[in-house]
């Protein structure tokens, strides 16, 4: 399936069994199903009026064709029947039809019109997605499901309508379609739409707000009590958002995408939810999210705040700096992920732990000191922290997982607590500027891939470990010296393409 949608690949190196029309398009030997159109076929073209299916990927790459016509009869098009078809700008589809597949019209860059037949009742994955020149879509009232994706990337897509037999409306259908306005829904009984905006029948959730529909400030209806999962994603016109006092609810990752929003405000009134300086709090105290376009570079968090939550500051990339003064225990997991101009950030002595990937991607960090209280650092914590230079792990900390320090290009001076007792998969992969690393007295594992493609000149492995995981010392072109326990038996895995190194085994 792949090499059918991979547009260099030409015509003349596929054998289809079949018979041929004038064009070259081959069929089945009935003529019911159209398997394959050479990459040759431009302008119009006319089906077989017995055709009954389109084969996976049988337009697939045909750049040239602007218009296909089908006969009633037809019944399913394939998955990426039409991917890539550039130029295609128009689609006639007979009543037909009760099914269209995944990606099967993906990258029709040029498509305009299509009208779905009224006994559609299945449109597959991804089925229109990344770009076209569909204005609207009109969804039949047939319809039994909608795939993931199904319309994403539609930038042209400005209104869509969608029919009452729509059982499930999903954000991921329409990511993408910056232009889309209106979401319109007719008697469905699950659903309802206020000026484009999709709600619960009861209006009680907010279940997508379109990108169009999210200019400058969204006032959220009093009577809302919640947010859906990326209800608001990719609004990048979105600047601020007001909250109902009725609102209890809130998906974390509701404004994902939304890179332009400065403030939240919520209502006074409201009893689950607070905002300080334009940040949204829940009543509890956690932070729950910085505004992406927040007007402070340099971030004080104090008062009576518990924690910072999931995502909190995720994809900030005006803030610089982070002082943490309130007592909190936790870091939740992507807290500051992507965040690529934070340079300096100070956590208070309390902090127990600090999630998964909390600081992936802050290329720009210099300066976090860990504190003492930390006992647990979740797996690729400081991926790609590549201003990194120093840090220390606290007493506290007995393992470190998986992928915790991978691609800190700059890190060159680690220091590793007695307590430590297992290094995880990967955990200092393509540290280039670690030189040397000084291993506990009480480790016992060292992952697979632990320090491949390091820099590591020289490093001496304690009595105490018992297994080095696969390529833990493979790629590493400085490595000189690997000093082993008496009777370490090592794979020959571990140090795999890393050329001149001696081995070293202990008395």
């Amino acid at each position: 399936m792949d090499d059918i949608f991979d547009d260099d690949v030409e015509a003349e190196h596929f054998h289809v069994d079949g018979v041929s029309d004038d064009y070259g398009v081959v069929y089945s030997d009935d003529r019911h199903t159209l398997l394959f159109a050479p990459k040759s076929l431009e302008g119009h073209y006319v089906a077989s009026p017995d055709t009954v299916a389109v084969a996976e990927g049988a337009f697939a790459g045909c750049r040239n064709v602007e218009s296909v016509t089908f006969s009633e009869g037809l019944v399913s098009i394939a998955d990426g029947a039409f991917f890539g078809c550039r130029r295609l700008l128009s689609v006639c589809l007979p009543s037909s039809v009760e099914s269209i597949g995944a990606h099967a019209f993906w990258g029709c860059n040029n498509l305009q019109t299509i009208q779905l037949p009224p006994q559609l009742k299945y449109i597959g994955e991804a089925a229109f997605g990344l770009r076209n020149a569909l204005t609207s879509l009109a969804i039949p009232a047939s319809i039994d499901d909608i795939g993931l994706d199904a319309f994403s990337g539609c930038k042209s897509l400005v209104s869509i309508s969608l029919p009452s037999s729509l059982v499930y409306v999903d954000a991921s259908m329409f990511s993408g379609c910056s232009s889309l306005r209106y979401v319109l829904l007719e008697s469905n009984p699950y659903y309802r739409s206020d000026d484009g905006v999709v709600y619960s029948k009861d209006g009680l959730s907010l279940v997508y707000c379109p990108s169009a529909a999210a200019v400058g400030t969204f006032v959220v209806p009093e009577g809302v009590t919640g947010i859906a999962a990326f209800a608001f994603a990719d609004c990048q016109s979105l600047r601020s958002v007001v909250l109902p006092s009725s609102l209890d609810s809130l998906d974390d990752d509701a404004w994902s995408g939304c890179h332009s929003i400065d403030s939240f405000v919520v209502d006074e009134a409201n009893t689950s939810f607070f905002s300080r300086d334009g940040i949204l709090y829940s009543s509890g105290g956690l932070l729950l999210r910085c505004p992406p376009a927040i007007n402070e570079s340099a971030i004080v968090i104090d008062g009576p705040v518990t924690g910072l939550a999931s995502r909190a500051f995720c994809d900030c990339p005006v803030v610089e700096s982070v002082d943490v003064q309130s007592e909190i225990l936790h870091v939740s997991s992507e807290a500051f992920m992507g965040c690529s101009r934070l340079q300096h950030v100070r956590l208070p002595h309390t902090v127990e732990s600090i999630g998964s990937r909390a600081f992936c991607q802050c290329i720009s960090l210099t300066d976090i000191v860990l504190p003492d209280a930390l006992s647990s650092i979740g797996s690729n914590c400081f991926v790609n922290c590549s201003s990194l230079v120093d840090i220390i792990i606290p007493d506290d900390v007995t393992s470190l997982p998986d992928g915790v320090f991978d691609g800190c290009s700059s890190l060159s001076n680690v220091d590793l607590p007695d307590s430590l007792s297992s290094i995880g998969n990967e955990c200092f992969i393509e540290c280039k500027s670690l030189t040397g690393i000084e291993l506990p007295e009480n480790l016992v594992s060292i992952g697979g891939g632990a320090f491949a493609c390091s820099g590591l000149v020289t490093l001496a492995i304690p009595d105490s470990v018992t297994s080095i995981g696969h390529e833990a010392l493979a790629f590493c072109p400085s490595l000189q010296l690997l000093s082993l326990p008496k009777d370490f038996s090592l794979d020959d895995s571990v140090v795999d393409n890393s050329e001149g190194v001696e081995i070293f085994v202990r008395a």
